[in-house]
């Protein structure tokens, strides 16, 4: 009877081919769609869901969404949905309760207007349809004053991995934005995804780098830099324990895992091998992967190296089957003959940043709350450690955040800073004359900093 079950949900959730996968081996959409199904195998009488889509990517959560709804149509299922999130709740829900701050109270009941609206509709039929499959939403967390235009709602585009996701996470649970006068709606996704989606004008703020930034505006999409927050040489060239290389130049000819080319890691590994005169895309047969994928790709022997970044580095090394042969930091300063630091920002679209330069200021100062905040909050990494690094045992997360800590700007950092925004534009500058941005660039360099 188990075994008729389990078929039975795994092809409802389109999982049936992968029956037999480790978790590691599956991206965070499959994850999620394990979940969907182990919570249906048991047939309850209402499925509980507790923000099944807040760490997925924007185009995944919005096809899980849409699954959900079918799957429960089909089954006829009642589901209890925890969210964070307004639109979802109008998108998926019967009925939505909404509860107030700690300690939580229900604020509100409405039954969803959207299940009759015409317009809604028109523009969403195929979603429409099973608007009233018995769904009720609560939300917690949600004050009514959030509902209101008391304070602005900035969609705000978030890691759910990596340092930045930890920094975006601290200002969400100690509710800085609200604190400095704006609400963060936080669209979280994997890094690059995250990256591309401010880049190409999907979400107004969030996670960005030099590059992608400087690279939208060559493309017409004019993606400012509001304020740093980490350093971005926490990124290591890993391999096997037991292989034979020593340095990255025994790689030549060999396949090595990196992060995607939006990614500031992939960028800074291109620009300090052309200073060494190697072309990465010649020189290295590359698979641009996610975070996850690169961990497994090294796991399976696919690859002889990895290049990631800290605490995913913490996470392999802590296994006794890695080695780091490189420290791209250390790698550019000695290429260089200086000590530099580049950053992960807060990026903003031009267009929105004009708007709303109240806000703009607004998040400045959370940030640079959560800078300190973060600095000085070891339970803050711990909390979160097995959540967003993979790390699990104390002894290995306390690694973790020791290797992480050097990385995070210091809690007293203050921007504008006028050495590291020349370091900044130095080293675009430097990138177009190796020919990783073309020459027209330099006249988009100094704009992309807001004052």
């Amino acid at each position: 009877e188990w075994d008729e079950r389990l078929d039975k949900y795994l092809s409802l959730v389109g999982l049936t081919d992968f029956r037999k996968q480790y978790p590691l081996y599956l991206s965070g959409g499959m994850r999620q769609r394990v979940g969907l199904a182990r919570g249906l195998v048991i047939e309850p009488q209402v499925l509980l869901m507790d923000e099944p889509y807040s760490k997925l990517d924007q185009l995944t959560a919005r096809q899980l969404r849409e699954d959900t709804l079918q799957i429960c149509s089909r089954l006829k299922q009642t589901a209890l949905l925890v969210t964070h999130d307004v639109e979802e709740s109008a998108y998926m829900g019967d009925r939505i309760v909404i509860f107030s701050a700690r300690p939580a109270r229900i604020a509100a009941v409405y039954e969803n207007p959207l299940r009759s609206s015409v317009m809604f509709a028109r523009i969403k039929r195929f979603r429409l349809l099973v608007l009233a499959v018995g769904l009720f939403l609560v939300a917690p967390g949600l004050s009514v004053p959030a509902l209101s235009a008391d304070l602005p709602v900035v969609e705000f585009g978030l890691p759910s991995g990596g340092v930045f996701g930890l920094g975006g996470q601290y200002m969400i649970d100690k509710k800085l934005d609200r604190k400095h006068g704006f609400i963060a709606n936080p669209r979280w996704g994997g890094v690059a995804n995250v990256e591309r989606l401010i880049a190409i004008g999907a979400i107004p703020v969030g996670l960005a780098t030099v590059e992608s930034a400087l690279r939208a505006n060559m493309k017409g999409i004019p993606l400012k830099l509001v304020q740093p927050y980490m350093r971005t040489m926490h990124n290591y060239i890993l391999v096997r324990k037991d292989s034979p290389y020593k340095s990255i130049t025994d790689l030549k000819g060999k396949s090595i895992a990196v992060p995607r080319e939006v990614t500031s890691a992939y960028n800074l590994f291109d620009f300090m091998m052309r200073k060494q005169g190697v072309s990465i895309e010649k020189d290295f047969q590359l698979k641009k992967l996610g975070a996850a994928g690169i961990i497994a790709v090294m796991e399976k022997g696919e690859v002889e190296a990895a290049l990631h970044w800290e605490a995913h580095v913490t996470r392999m090394m802590a296994t006794g089957k890695y080695r780091s042969i490189a420290k791209l930091g250390d790698v550019i300063t000695k290429v260089l003959n200086k000590d530099i630091h580049m950053f992960g920002w807060v990026g903003a679209q031009e267009t929105w940043a004009k708007k709303n330069p109240g806000v703009v200021g607004k998040i400045r100062a959370a940030w640079q709350e959560m800078i300190a905040g973060v600095q000085n909050d070891p339970e803050h990494f711990r909390k979160y450690a097995k959540k967003i690094f993979g790390l699990e045992g104390k002894d290995v997360v306390d690694l973790g955040y020791e290797r992480v800590r050097p990385f995070l700007l210091p809690a007293d950092f203050k921007w504008p800073n006028p050495k590291n925004l020349a370091n900044q534009k130095q080293y675009l500058k430097d990138g177009i004359a190796l020919g990783i941005f073309p020459k027209e660039a330099e006249a988009q360099i100094d704009g992309l900093f807001v004052p």
